[in-house]
């Protein structure tokens, strides 16, 4: 089971390396620079990640750490009190939820939906650079297109069908659907907390990221949304 984990992560990245040059090929240095550093910094954070969910018990450690930041960030956004008591309210229960998933999830698990926010991140990315036309909320994130999001999400189920040999479990599908709206709603959610702060990024923690919740807010909703499922015993 290791192998094939190692498997996806290693072709997800390898992928993803090959964007990331085709993309930037032809850009000036400074682009060069802000794609290639990103996708190392991106790499390196996943792979911490990617280790910790399978050879130990601390990747829950790891998402509370993520989450115990992510509070932080949004204590230091400029809002007003009823916003900012919703946001910390509403990011409280998801960050439970989160925590709780890289608990009690099995290896397979936890790791199957981080490398499924990976892929859904890295893919989307990719693909809104290429052919990114029509924005989902230009008025909360012009970055963000429905080209790019399409592109994540076909490319994730493609994937996943390829690896279950087109053995579909329909369940699953529903599961993988609803944690990709899940993400694009998250990131969506922290770009409109940006917003009404006037500011680019929650932090400058992460180099050529941001913040940790520039970073990891897909991630947050993803898994917080992959508990229930989990619970009920549905699987990828």
């Amino acid at each position: 089971m290791e192998e094939k984990l190692w498997l996806r992560f290693i072709f997800l990245f390898a992928l993803g390396g090959v964007g990331v040059w085709f993309l930037s090929k032809d850009g000036t240095k400074e682009v060069k620079l802000t794609m290639r550093g990103k996708y190392s910094v991106y790499l390196l954070m996943s792979l911490v990640m990617f280790i910790a969910s399978i050879y130990s018990d601390l990747y829950f450690l790891i998402c509370l750490f993520i989450c115990l930041v992510g509070l932080i960030e949004i204590l230091a956004l400029d809002l007003t009190n009823s916003m900012k008591i919703s946001s910390i309210s509403f990011f409280m229960i998801l960050s439970c939820f989160f925590v709780y998933f890289g608990y009690i999830s099995a290896t397979y698990d936890a790791t199957i939906v981080l490398c499924l926010v990976l892929a859904l991140d890295g893919f989307s990315e990719l693909f809104g650079k290429a052919f990114g036309k029509n924005a989902i909320a230009e008025n909360i994130s012009p970055n963000k297109s429905w080209e790019g999001f399409l592109g994540g999400y076909f490319s994730v189920m493609i994937g996943y069908l390829f690896l279950r040999q087109m053995d579909v479990n329909i369940l699953g599908v529903l599961m993988i659907t609803t944690i990709a709206i899940a993400a694009l709603a998250g990131d969506l959610l922290a770009s409109y907390l940006k917003r009404k702060s006037s500011v680019k990024d929650f932090s400058e923690f992460i180099p050529f990221h941001g913040g940790f919740l520039d970073r990891f807010d897909s991630l947050i909703v993803a898994s917080a949304i992959a508990a229930p499922f989990y619970m009920m015993g549905v699987k990828i």
